[in-house]
Order: structure tokens, then sequence, then C-alpha cells
């Protein structure tokens, strides 16, 4: 087959796919909502390996927590996944199973590595389109290449080649109507890691096969880099995937919020959380910038201005007690630091980390309508429930 008869070739079977991906589906409004997980990689394929630790191990191992905190939390979402095992699957086999279940959410979850020295530190979130980025690239062809793993890929994938450039250009013609849906939840998503002090690599853009088949918001997740011994020792290590999970599950929470809002629907309360559950609680963002009024060692109320409350109002008394958590650090903020804006905060430490909340209110409307106002200054401060004095559950 000539060059151009294999290129128009192509253009057929790529308009072809965009007008199945685009075809509205039947039956969802009804439907609960549904998010897919994908563990990438997986069986033979190992995926990227360094440091002792093989990808498709990571990524498994993650993906399970990150479903297991949004059914604690939202026990409306239905969560499924393209294995829960170490098996392969093939890059168009994930896609046609998120499709095939009409899911409203694809997340895919990988390891990043690189390939000369043992830089590179951080996370990254890819969605869908074309970026001639040379690293940017240079991710895709490496994710891509599981292609040449499957039986048939030449004939499944229509002559694709996941190393040639010029195969690229034909998923610039494919229009991704989810692009906006899938840069949200991407931007949610980066937000957690960097709640949880990791490096913010960014939203990226990528022709990945896998988010090039899926009919829905979706996205590629690059939890960190296995070829760094400092950050291969984070994706290893019980901690350090409880947090990458808890980021992940922050990142959904806050892009359901918003999907909920513009739908006209109200979420429901999620359920308490149990201690395990606790383990990977979702954090809000600590950017470093806020200012802060009175500071003590933890035993001082947090209020915003003119709302002053009685010191811990509550906590300790069978009722239930809501605060607003508005930032966390892994250093104590000092009196004076700015970076509390004018709140008065009870401070909380666990696991390493401090946690600063405001308020102390009776009841979820009064909760809700403080979280309101606070957002004004901290967009991800969400509410913290207690009973009896212990931290419960959380709404965000």
């Amino acid at each position: 087959m000539s060059r151009k008869n294999h290129t128009h070739y192509l253009l057929l079977w790529m308009t072809a796919l965009l007008l199945i991906v685009c075809l509205p589906l039947e039956g969802q409004r009804n439907r609960a909502f549904t998010v897919v997980i994908d563990a990438g990689h997986g069986g033979h394929d190992s995926g990227a390996v360094g440091n002792g630790l093989r990808e498709k191990d990571i990524n498994l191992a993650v993906a399970l927590r990150v479903g297991r905190l949004i059914k604690s939390k939202h026990p409306d979402v239905k969560v499924l996944y393209t294995r829960e095992k170490d098996f392969f699957v093939t890059l168009m086999g994930r896609a046609e199973y998120a499709n095939k279940n009409n899911a409203d959410l694809f997340i895919s979850i990988h390891v990043n590595s690189q390939e000369r020295g043992h830089g590179g530190y951080g996370t990254e979130t890819y969605v869908m389109g074309h970026e001639r980025n040379s690293k940017n690239m240079a991710v895709v062809q490496r994710e891509n290449a599981v292609i040449l793993m499957e039986k048939d890929y030449r004939t499944v994938y229509k002559g694709f080649d996941p190393r040639s450039s010029e195969s690229y250009i034909m998923f610039e013609l494919m229009q991704n109507t989810y692009q906006d849906q899938s840069i949200k939840l991407a931007q949610q998503i980066q937000k957690g890691f960097v709640a949880k002090g990791r490096h913010d690599r960014g939203v990226k853009l990528g022709n990945l096969a896998v988010l090039v088949f899926s009919a829905m918001p979706s996205v590629l997740v690059e939890l960190g880099f296995i070829s760094n011994p400092a950050e291969a020792r984070y994706l290893g290590s019980e901690a350090g995937r409880d947090e990458l999970a808890s980021a992940i599950a922050r990142g959904f929470a806050r892009y359901k919020e918003d999907y909920d809002r513009r739908s006209g629907k109200v979420s429901e309360p999620a359920p308490q959380a149990t201690e395990e559950e606790d383990k990977v609680e979702v954090e809000p963002e600590d950017n470093g910038i806020s200012s802060v009024a009175d500071m003590s060692d933890g035993k001082e109320s947090i209020a915003p201005k003119g709302h002053a409350v009685k010191p811990d109002e509550g906590a300790h008394s069978a009722k239930k007690t809501y605060k607003i958590q508005i930032l966390s650090s892994t250093t104590k903020l000092k009196n004076g630091d700015k970076r509390l804006k004018g709140y008065k905060v009870v401070i909380e430490q666990r696991g390493g980390r401090f946690f600063y909340l405001t308020g102390a209110v009776s009841s979820e409307d009064e909760a809700r309508h403080l979280r309101k106002k606070v957002r004004k200054s901290f967009p991800d401060a969400y509410i913290v429930v207690y009973e009896a004095g212990k931290r419960v559950r959380e709404i965000y």
C-alpha cells in the first residue's frame, strides 16, 4: 500500500471512529455516575522498571486505593476497574470497556520514567490533544508502545505505528469533544498532588491511544518517576501510595461536585470514614500563600474576621461539630504568618503534616454557608465533621 493510500485509509478509519465516539448514548440521564479506573500495564507488560520496582504493581496498588476511596465517600458513584489483578489488557480493550459501560469518567494511572540518568520528579496529568513538545511526545510514544505487544496490532489499529510521528498526524483530526472536561479533572487532580507536597509538572496534552478511543472525559496520570531513587522509595511505600490515591480521589471529588452543580444535582453526604480510610484522607491545597491572625499551639479556635468562636466549642460534646479545613503544611505556621489570610485557626497534626481549621458550628447547613464564605479566600476549603471530638468524615 502506498503512503498516500495508507494515509487516506487512516483518514477514513479515524473519521468513522469519530462518528461512533460522538454519537449520543441512550439512557444515561437516570443511571449512576460511573468512573472507570485503569491500572496501566499488567501481566507480561511490566511497564517501566527501576529501583527494584515494576510500574504495573504500583499502578494497580494506587488504582485500587482510589476506587476504595471514591466508593467510601461517594456511595452513589459506580466504580469499575479495567483490571483488579495482574493481567494484560490491550489499550483498545481498556477504552472499549469504559465505552461499553457508558462511563462518565476514565482515569488511567501510570508511573513515569526517564530513559537517561536518575533525574525527573513530580506528577503530571495528560489529556488528549496534540502537543509538539518533544518531552511530551517521548511520554506519549512510551505509553503507546504497549500496542506493539498486542496480537495483530497492525490490523486492530489500522496500521497505526506508535513509533512513527506520521501516524500521530491522524490523531490531530480527532475532534476531542471532551477535552474541556478532561482538563478540568486533570487540574483538580494536580491540585490534589500539590496539597500532598508533590512537585507539580502540570496538565499536558498528548495523543495517548487509551484516551483517544475513550468516549468520555479522560485523563492519564503519571504518579512519579520510578527511575529516580527517591521517587521510587515514595512510590513503593504504603504511605506514598495512600497519599497519591488520596490526591486523585480529592480531584475526583471536586470535579464531581462541579458536575453535580452544573447538572442541578445535590451530592449525597459521604459516609463516616473508618480509621483505615482516614489514612488516605483527601487534603486541601497547600500553595504556600496565606495570612494568619493569632496562631497558638493548636488549642485556639479558628473563625473568619468578625466571627469569633470560643476555643474548641462543642468539640467534646456528643453532638456533631463542623469545621472548615483551609489548608495544610509540612511545617507549623507561626503567629502573624500571612498564609491564613486573617483567619484564626485550630491546628491539628497528623502524619507529619499540620492541618488548619476554622469555625465551629453545630449544623451542616451552617457549615456549608461558612464554607462558601471561606472559599472566597481558600477555593479548596472543605468541611470536616467531628463527633465526640473525633474527626469522622469530610464534606467537599
